[in-house]
């Protein structure tokens, strides 16, 4: 809508020129910097940690915050994706994993971002929501992200690089990191039916995911059944 692209620069990601021609064009207007570092959409390619680095020098050489979205990418470590890229930000959004498979969503950020919603404050920023610390789904998503400890996480990244490493011995386009891998192919749906047909069930776009109830043997039998579905 032509009010919301008012307010909203969208950029190349990964352009560095292009972000910090962006922040020097709109000095005190910038608000903040929104990046997901590994995002689905856009191909589920890692960002290049140098360019994120940058997004995280100009937001705070500019007074602007720096915002992370985490929602995919926060089960690649127990403090999440930017705590591999060593980052911090000023705002993190959270979502999926952490409701151990109920409707959820999370912000969470430094002190002085979190301020404003601080209900004794002198001027509140109200905050609200559906699913707000929804019992039932705080109750979940405790037990499922207490399951999913670091020798967990370390264990399903493993399966995962190890799925994409035989993905692409197979011929197959694949990126991501840890337990996330995106599967390319110029037929997507073609593929999709068949592989659905072998019993393997990927996201509509590509997207696959190991969990932990998986293993080495379920890696096996996805590998074998990648194989017979290649066209």
């Amino acid at each position: 809508p032509p009010l919301a692209q008012a307010d909203v620069l969208a950029l190349p990601l990964g352009d560095t020129p292009a972000l910090e021609r962006a922040v020097a064009d709109h000095g005190e207007e910038l608000a903040a910097i929104l990046l997901d570092l590994m995002p689905n959409r856009a191909g589920l390619a890692p960002v290049d940690p140098a360019f994120a680095a940058r997004a995280r020098s100009l937001a705070s050489a500019q007074g602007a915050l720096l915002i992370f979205d985490e929602v995919i990418t926060f089960r690649l470590s127990t403090a999440g994706l930017h705590f591999l890229y060593d980052l911090k930000p000023d705002l993190l959004t959270l979502g999926k994993i952490i409701g151990g498979g109920l409707p959820c969503g999370a912000l969470g950020g430094s002190p002085e971002a979190m301020a404003v919603l601080e209900p004794h404050a002198s001027a509140p920023v109200h905050l609200s929501g559906t699913f707000v610390a929804n019992p039932l789904t705080m109750r979940a998503g405790l037990a499922a992200l207490r399951a999913l400890d670091a020798p967990a996480i370390d264990r399903i990244d493993a399966l995962g690089e190890r799925l994409r490493a035989g993905l692409i011995a197979q011929g197959f386009t694949v990126t991501g990191r840890g337990s996330l891998l995106k599967l390319h192919h110029p037929d997507l749906p073609h593929l999709w039916w068949r592989l659905y047909r072998e019993g393997v069930l990927i996201a509509p776009d590509g997207l696959c995911c190991v969990s932990t109830p998986m293993d080495d043997a379920v890696v096996d039998d996805a590998l074998e059944r990648f194989a017979r579905a290649r066209p």
